[in-house]
């Protein structure tokens, strides 16, 4: 009897109360899934799709992006043929004009934070077209609220590198305590989740905290919170980029689902307050929307006050040779195959003199070397630095000079040491690590970080395996790269054979997510800037970097003073708390929101442009310069060692005299008329008429250019060369090899066509398959230079001409023939 008694209580107590609360879930549940195609939903997933795309391992973010709009255009045009009804013509213009105006923003915005804010601004104008009586309308309109309030977010974290740095050491320390204890990893802010956690609360912060339920709007937040807990944990201990793949769908799979059933939830009466009069509500929109287009203006554009120009006098370089690691050595005092053993600098200042640098190599640190100087730069020192040297140092930088260092990896031959010891004072150092992608190589896994990342791209900057770094967070610091989905792979002192590198592979324990390559900071007057990796100012790495390089040094020496990216990020702050006060509490018109929306797009916009023009070097001074062409997406590596790389090209145009430089420009922009020789390795990118005529006018003055192409490509440079008499065949000769005069073996050719040119060119190099002949090599002059095409798509790359440790001695040979005005027949 007492066990039925018992049981009877059980099932009273226990399984009835749960059996209704899985009721009252599923019912909950079936309601969202009934309404998952409405309005407001799909446009909500749309929103975390385009916001959160990229963020998964695998996939781009310029995909998701296009996939949200190619979606949403469609989506949008059926809603308003389903849901338009017949209103005045002025009303139907203004709301196509917001839809419209935004949708190009969408399209054309340069930054991903500016698409977000068009994202906003195109809601409203969906909110616009919705029937004034419906739900959706009001629960769209809290979406274009969120997602405005998300894109300041995004643009702040962007524009003030020094706020990452903070959120990110947050981060970092956050998932430490709960991971370590148990042997997991610390986690940067992307990777834990946290950057996604800020994202969603946006929604609930501009949703306002009164106009929900409180009881409601904790259980969000706690599970939120507990949500995030749970996925940096997982991340913590996942060790393959598949299961951390997973775990972040998953993570934001669910976090998406409880900002849906929070924005569902009804409205309260008194969730915002309104002005008394009609008067006041415009005089606050008018005060408002002023203050959001000077805001974002003085954001992005406060920087751009203090670059100088160009004419002003050069930069006074010392490159303090403090018993360092490595050689000033260039290609040209190696032979062919030899050029890339060991760390060279021999190019670093020929470029900056190529910029009207004033440059001098000296061992020596004192009162009278560091006079009349504005930069030191110092490479992996062997030496330790006194403690009177450290002191001139400091004061150096405190008067207002810049100090510019780099080391390598895991403390190799002492560097991390004695960097540390100079660098402790200025908040920065090296850590005993390797900095290494999750993927293979850092392409899409590199930031360049603001304000120069408005000008470069992460290809502007060769990162290989060097030290990560440890900065002090401080608004007078900021991370200028920082490699994403990335590790930090500690050292391993017993592997002298391998410099003292770990295993570089991700362990359980390592620290992964945003790892910060190279970073800058204020100190007193002046600034500092630490690289843990030498690769972008290495020989082959400067073709690259030069002009990265030039805007660091004018940044360190005459950019913004300290007390500019403090005032910005405590403005950029301010402008944050404003927006989440005025949306959660002042804002109820969709038309005030749009205004607002719009000029933040516009401050924001402007402001960026500004700085990024602000950034620009002047002319390359050397008459010398070889310019490389990966403007017209040319079929070339950027990895100069890989089978398809430059590197062969670069060390051999540097031992015929020339300073060579990769070019991402059209040629109206990079080259310039005069002597000089222009390299364009296999263009996809048919020239424009404003390439074709720069070129035709660097020829006509005494330049040389050489291109290199194939029947496949042709059409990049068919109207080009067909102006001037020559044509590609479609008939593919395939793998040859020519014959020199005498019948012996000649330049071996890998995919080689015919060309047919006029008189005015010469065949430099012909093959011949049966009984006929075929040039594959032809000239000729225009004005005073010489232009030359290859008609073969791999014949400059690096397995073609020059690696490390072997070479090709016929097409060096034959190049460097080119190079002094002739080849061989």
């Amino acid at each position: 009897m007492r066990f039925f008694d018992a049981r009877g209580h059980l099932r009273a107590a226990v399984l009835i109360p749960m059996r209704r609360r899985i009721g009252a879930v599923r019912s909950a549940l079936q309601r969202i899934l009934s309404r998952a195609s409405s309005f407001a939903y799909f446009w909500l997933l749309i929103v975390g799709l385009f916001l959160l795309s990229g963020q998964l391992g695998g996939i781009s973010s310029a995909a998701g992006h296009l996939a949200a709009l190619a979606i949403a255009v469609a989506f949008t045009a059926y809603h308003l043929c389903r849901e338009h009804r017949g209103t005045g013509f002025k009303d139907w213009l203004f709301k196509i004009a917001i839809l419209g105006g935004a949708l190009a923003g969408l399209f054309a915005a340069p930054w991903p934070y500016l698409r977000v804010l068009c994202y906003a601004v195109w809601m409203c104008g969906l909110v616009l077209w919705s029937p004034a009586a419906s739900d959706d309308r009001q629960r769209v309109f809290r979406v274009a609220k969120g997602s405005f309030l998300a894109g300041i977010l995004l643009a702040i974290l962007s524009l003030i590198p020094s706020l990452w740095l903070f959120l990110n050491a947050f981060s970092v320390r956050f998932t430490s305590f709960f991971n370590g204890a148990a042997g997991g990893a610390s986690l940067g802010a992307s990777a834990s989740g946290l950057v996604v956690l800020l994202i969603l609360g946006c929604f609930i912060l501009a949703d306002g905290f009164r106009s929900k339920k409180p009881s409601s709007m904790c259980w969000v937040i706690a599970s939120l919170a507990l949500l995030f807990i749970h996925h940096a944990a997982s991340q913590g201990f996942a060790t393959t980029e598949l299961a951390r793949a997973v775990g972040k769908a998953a993570y934001i799979g669910i976090a998406a689902l409880l900002l849906q059933w929070y924005l569902m939830l009804p409205t309260s009466a008194h969730g915002y307050t309104r002005p008394a009069s009609r008067k006041a509500r415009r005089v606050g929109a008018l005060i408002a929307t002023i203050g959001a287009l000077v805001g974002a203006l003085f954001i992005a554009g406060l920087p751009s006050l203090w670059f100088r120009e160009p004419s002003e006098p050069p930069v006074r370089i010392l490159l303090l040779d403090h018993g360092m690691l490595a050689s000033w050595s260039t290609p040209s005092d190696k032979p062919p195959g030899a050029a890339f053993s060991g760390a060279s600098f021999g190019l670093l200042p020929q470029h900056l003199r190529a910029y009207g640098h004033e440059t001098e190599i000296s061992s020596k640190l004192s009162d009278a070397e560091l006079q009349d100087r504005d930069v030191v730069i110092i490479i992996n020192p062997g030496d330790d630095f006194s403690e009177a040297e450290k002191r001139l140092l400091s004061r150096f930088v405190a008067d207002g000079n810049g100090l510019l260092a780099m080391g390598d990896h895991t403390d190799v031959g002492g560097i991390m040491r004695v960097l540390n010891g100079l660098l402790d004072p200025f908040g920065a150092g090296l850590r005993f690590d390797s900095a290494v992608p999750a993927q293979t190589g850092w392409q899409g896994a590199l930031q360049v970080n603001h304000p120069l990342r408005l000008r470069y791209d992460p290809g502007d900057v060769p990162v290989s395996i060097g030290a990560s770094l440890w900065v002090r967070p401080r608004l007078a610091a900021s991370p200028l790269l920082v490699g994403s989905r990335a590790f930090s792979d500690p050292g391993d002192r017993e592997n002298t054979k391998r410099a003292l590198l770990g295993n570089l592979s991700y362990d359980r324990g390592e620290s992964y997510g945003e790892i910060v390559l190279a970073a800058a900071c204020h100190f007193g007057k002046g600034k500092v800037a630490v690289f843990g990796d030498t690769q972008a100012f290495q020989n082959t790495g400067m073709s690259f970097s030069h002009g990265y390089l030039f805007s660091l040094i004018e940044w360190m020496v005459a950019g913004p003073p300290t007390w500019v990216p403090v005032a910005t990020a405590i403005a950029a702050l301010c402008f944050l708390g404003s927006a989440v006060y005025f949306l959660s509490r002042r804002l109820t018109s969709v038309y005030i929101l749009a205004l607002l929306g719009a000029c933040t797009v516009a401050g924001f916009l402007v402001g960026s442009l500004l700085t990024a023009g602000a950034i620009t070097g002047p002319p390359l001074t050397e008459s010398e310069i070889a310019y490389v062409d990966l403007g017209h997406n040319n079929i070339a590596n950027r990895r100069t060692l890989a089978p398809d790389g430059l590197g062969g090209l670069l060390v051999n145009l540097s031992r015929q005299g020339y300073v060579p430089v990769v070019t991402d420009e059209p040629f109206s922009a990079s080259i310039r008329p005069g002597r000089g020789l222009m390299i364009s390795i296999v263009p996809t990118r048919p020239f424009s008429a404003s390439d074709s005529a720069s070129l035709r006018a660097f020829l006509e003055t005494g330049g040389t250019a050489i291109i290199s192409t194939s029947w496949p490509y042709a059409k990049a440079v068919s109207a080009f060369l067909g102006a001037l008499g020559l044509e590609i065949g479609n008939t593919p000769l395939g793998e040859v090899q020519a014959l020199t005069p005498e019948g012996d073996p000649g330049l071996q050719f890998t995919s080689a066509w015919p060309l047919y040119g006029s008189s005015d060119w010469v065949s430099l190099c012909s093959v011949k398959i049966g009984e006929q002949e075929f040039a594959v090599v032809a000239q000729r002059t225009i004005g005073e230079g010489l232009l030359v095409v290859v008609a073969d798509e791999s014949f400059f790359l690096t397995e073609k001409l020059e690696g490390d440790e072997f070479y090709n001695e016929q097409t060096v040979n034959f190049l460097n023939g080119l190079l002094d005005g002739g080849g061989e027949s």
